[in-house]
């Protein structure tokens, strides 16, 4: 079940994930807008002060399943698009280094560039 993501109750659950990746534990404030399906993934929408906004970060839990993660991400990312709609952002964008990533931004209707780089006409 996906809900609001909860700053101060979710964080150790990021944490977890993070350290199960062997990653580095976040050093920045998260964006205050996020969702999270408990125990699969987490996904958040980075304001900017223009027309256009982020679908950045995401998280997911190594431990889960593929197939979960992947419907999870979509889940969030139809969530995060519709709020960026109901703020009236213009273009929604994301920025990855991961291949897997912008394929996947591809598949679901976001347009990609040969950096990784894509957005979403609202």
């Amino acid at each position: 079940m996906m809900r609001m993501f909860n700053h101060y109750k979710d964080m150790s659950t990021l944490s977890l994930w993070l350290e199960l990746r062997n990653e580095p534990p976040l050093k920045l404030e998260l964006p205050k807008i996020g969702f999270i399906v408990d125990d699969i993934a987490a996904g958040f929408l980075c304001q900017t002060d223009s027309g256009w906004c982020f679908i950045d970060p995401f998280f997911s839990n190594p431990k889960a399943k593929v197939k979960d993660i992947r419907l999870a991400m979509v889940e969030i990312g139809n969530v995060l698009l519709d709020t960026a709609r109901q703020m009236k952002f213009k273009r929604v964008l994301y920025i990855t280094s991961k291949d897997s990533i912008s394929k996947f931004a591809y598949r679901n209707g976001m347009q990609t560039g040969k950096i990784n780089y894509g957005y979403i006409d609202l």
